[in-house]
């Protein structure tokens, strides 16, 4: 699932993640309202984002992408940023401050996923992606192209008198609903800037 995780986020279309387009490099692939730049100074420090470069990211998304809209970053950023601005909020009444330090955090109202594959370090360069937000079911289709399969040897490490466990799947990923020029598409990306 790390690998399947990878992939359908960081994918660049290389062999690395199985020739697969993932989400973040689909959205920024089109210079449109969907590719959204953080504050300047975030790709040095990406404390320098703020809840209102994440609020706008709700307001470009579109209305058919709201109901089942998440927040996916890494756990980090969360903590390290978004959890940071919440608090420095002192003690608005916000529902979403009460929420963010649980297992199921929200910010603004929608889930916040964890996707540790996603940019995990404060320092990074432009155009780096940091946030994404849509609903994955409008804007993306995984396919399971061959079911997860176990096999499992007593041959292969004879000599070492151990058993050997290999798990293989293969799957397809497309992000169909990525924007145009225009108009957001089902998801949306916050990237660094300089």
């Amino acid at each position: 699932s790390q690998q399947e995780d990878a992939a359908v986020f960081l994918g660049d279309g290389t062999a690395t993640y199985g020739s697969i387009t993932g989400i973040l490099a689909a959205v920024n692939s089109v210079a449109g309202p969907g590719k959204i730049s953080a504050a300047a100074g975030s790709a040095a420090n990406w404390t320098a984002v703020t809840l209102a470069n994440l609020r706008s990211m709700t307001g470009v998304l579109p209305t058919y992408a709201e109901s089942n809209a998440k927040f996916y970053c890494s756990k980090n950023f969360y903590h390290s940023v978004v959890a940071a601005k919440l608090d420095a909020l002192s003690g608005n009444g916000f529902n979403d401050i009460a929420n963010a330090s649980t297992n199921n955090p929200t910010l603004f109202g929608y889930p916040v996923v964890f996707v540790q594959g996603m940019t995990n370090t404060a320092a990074g360069t432009t155009a780096t992606p940091l946030v994404a937000f849509g609903d994955l079911k409008k804007a993306t289709i995984l396919g399971d192209r061959r079911m997860a399969r176990i096999q499992v040897s007593d041959q292969y490490a004879f000599n070492t008198d151990e058993i050997v466990y290999r798990l293989t799947e293969r799957i397809g990923f497309v992000c169909h609903d990525k924007g145009t020029v225009s108009a957001a598409g089902g998801v949306v990306v916050l990237n660094r800037l300089t």
